[in-house]
């Protein structure tokens, strides 16, 4: 079984699944990440990393489906935190740097000025 998920015409994901299960936790993880940014984006916490609760919710839907299938996704979810570990600033961090942007200054400094007033943590 082969799953292909284009976007504007270019492929996105290109998988072979070895059996029927691995194919269905492939699409659901899909469809419960959407719905799990969908809620982020309704109960979004400034101060807050989206990830936790978009993982939180993501985690929770995959278990009411299916637990191995949660269990597969907190470690594909741990693998993505080592690399890019949890930020509570960075949405801050974001908006202060478009001001501070609007405002002229450089990309050096707006940096330095981000960072000091919104360390990561």
């Amino acid at each position: 079984m082969h799953l292909k998920v284009r976007e504007r015409g270019q492929i996105f994901e290109d998988k072979i699944a070895k059996d029927v299960d691995e194919l269905l936790y492939w699409i659901f993880s899909g469809i419960t990440f959407s719905m799990a940014c969908d809620f982020e984006l309704k109960n979004r916490i400034e101060t807050q990393d989206c990830r936790r609760m978009i993982f939180e919710k993501q985690n929770e839907l995959l278990k009411k489906l299916n637990d191995d299938w949660q269990e597969r996704e907190i470690e594909c979810q741990t693998n993505i935190l080592k690399n890019y570990p949890i930020d509570d600033f960075a949405g801050l961090r974001a908006s202060y740097c478009s001001k501070l942007r609007k405002k002229g200054y450089s990309e050096k400094d707006i940096e330095k000025i981000a960072y000091k007033k919104y360390p990561f943590k």
